[in-house]
């Protein structure tokens, strides 16, 4: 069932974290342990994982950087905080723009999310979530999960979650009419030009982003009888990066879709993570733990 929540920070976009919160995310000590995973096709790449004092439930988290930037060392204070919360974090970098091609990044996180359930979180329920380019990954994987074996969760901050919409948005905003075609908040002309030609070095053409885009639209015939994977969106009114209409087929039909009034975009957040954080923690313990309850009351009937 779905569910759409507004969240209306008061005083600054950035407001300091609140005592209560940060007593929870400074609470235990994160031990980060230094990575190299093997590809299906013998290459490796660089992971970092990032394990607290006790960890209940593992995260693959994919990193954003308009599919070309950024790598495993990408939000590291974000893991760490995760980590801090009982939630186990794999960040990895992955093979994307302008060297590779779509699908390659999605590839190389199906092999991190293989590695991670085998040798990090045996045994434990295990997601996967990412922002900005990241967020698209994670969603896909969260509707095509690699050998078919759901995650407990999947969720997108501030999600490209529509490539073509997001370049047609780009493209809205270098020729000057983006404020015409119904965008409250835009870029300028230069950082739109930039962004566009960085999505379109790993999409390589306008129809591959509609592919691309069509895979999360329309994501029922890849998943199991139950639908999708428990699901979360969030996004922010004032996101400038990823405006609110590019997201819109698939708040159709996550679980959950966070809307931050005022708020830019998520994925360029860091310390500190209020307003954002805390809500996306709740999510991921209440998707692990309603797996873990699930599972326990399946033994119990056979």
């Amino acid at each position: 069932q779905r569910s759409s929540t507004a969240m209306r920070p008061a005083g600054p976009i950035h407001p300091e974290p609140s005592a209560e919160f940060m007593a929870g995310v400074c609470q235990t000590d994160v031990r980060v342990q230094r990575l190299k995973i093997r590809m299906r096709d013998g290459s490796r790449i660089a992971a970092r994982a990032y394990m607290g004092e006790r960890t209940v439930c593992g995260l693959i988290w994919c990193h954003g950087g308009v599919f070309a930037r950024n790598s495993a060392a990408t939000d590291s204070e974000l893991c760490k905080a995760l980590a801090r919360k009982g939630i186990g974090v794999v960040s990895s970098s992955f093979r994307d723009g302008p060297f590779f091609s779509h699908p390659q990044a999605v590839r190389d996180l199906e092999d991190v999310a293989r590695h991670a359930r085998s040798e990090l979180f045996a045994g434990l329920p295990i997601g996967v979530a990412g922002g900005s380019s990241g967020g698209y990954h994670a969603l896909l994987l969260g509707v095509r999960p690699p050998d078919d074996e759901p995650f407990a969760f999947a969720a997108g901050l501030a999600p490209v979650s529509d490539p073509a919409r997001r370049a047609d948005y780009l493209c809205s905003c270098v020729h000057g009419r983006a404020a015409a075609d119904g965008y409250s908040v835009h870029l300028g002309r230069g950082k739109a030009v930039l962004m566009y030609l960085l999505q379109i070095s790993y999409f390589r053409s306008a129809r591959a982003m509609r592919a691309a885009s069509t895979a999360l639209a329309t994501p029922g015939k890849h998943c199991g009888a139950d639908g999708p994977t428990r699901t979360l969106l969030q996004i922010g009114t004032a996101d400038r990066n990823v405006p609110a209409q590019v997201t819109a087929p698939v708040r159709a039909w996550v679980s959950q879709t966070t809307v931050l009034e005022g708020l830019g975009h998520l994925a360029a957040f860091g310390p500190p993570f209020e307003p954002w954080l805390p809500g996306f923690v709740s999510f991921v313990l209440e998707a692990a733990a309603a797996l873990e309850r699930g599972a326990s009351a399946a033994q119990q009937a056979a």
